[in-house]
């Protein structure tokens, strides 16, 4: 997948994440045109990454469990 591609998709899940509203895994891999499989995958990734996600069942959705945005940039600054 080309970069941009990749962070369009990040920031995809990030919206429907922090909406509260992405619905099951396979509502959700469909709302981002991906198998489930991938979407466990990418999910996994940004849990290893430290990104706090967790799939709460009362509400059908993926949640962040503290407060907070994906982001992904360029910081200038010290090294």
């Amino acid at each position: 997948m080309k970069l941009d591609k990749y962070l369009d998709l990040l920031k995809n899940m990030d919206y429907w994440i922090a909406q509260g509203n992405t619905g099951s895994a396979k509502e959700f891999a469909q709302r981002l045109n991906l198998s489930e499989r991938m979407l466990y995958a990418y999910l996994s990734y940004l849990k290893d990454m430290g990104v706090p996600i967790a799939y709460q069942p009362d509400k059908r959705s993926y949640v962040y469990t503290h407060p907070g945005k994906l982001q992904v940039d360029f910081r200038f600054g010290r090294k």
